[in-house]
């Protein structure tokens, strides 16, 4: 799923790679292309689990806490099967022009 996901944001544009593990990917990415990023999301994910504005389970608080948790503002998509578990988080900034993507891949689902 992770090769699905980087080869549909092939020519998005990141503003900055912080970190790409196996397990774990974040990425800088502008807001101008959000609706893109969200799409490629709902396309391998589905909806969004948590979307921005309503407050988050005490299920999606502890699947996110290693990672900085979600909060009211923020955006989280998650799908779960027998075999793996995928999070992905986006956190817009104050700054409106930028959001951290953070994608999480479990072995285990």
């Amino acid at each position: 799923m992770i090769d699905e996901i980087l080869r549909m944001a092939d020519g998005l544009d990141v503003h900055e790679n912080r970190r790409e593990d196996p397990e774990y990917i974040e990425l800088v990415v502008y807001a101008k292309d959000i609706a893109s990023w969200e799409k490629i999301f709902e396309e391998t994910l589905g909806p969004a689990a948590k979307p921005p504005g309503s407050k988050a389970t005490d299920e999606h608080a502890m699947m996110t806490d290693e990672y900085g948790g979600i909060e009211k503002t923020q955006t989280l998509y998650m799908k779960r099967d027998e075999s793996t578990l995928v999070l992905v988080m986006l956190w817009p900034w104050q700054d409106k022009a930028h959001v951290t993507v953070k994608m999480v891949f479990m072995k285990g689902g």
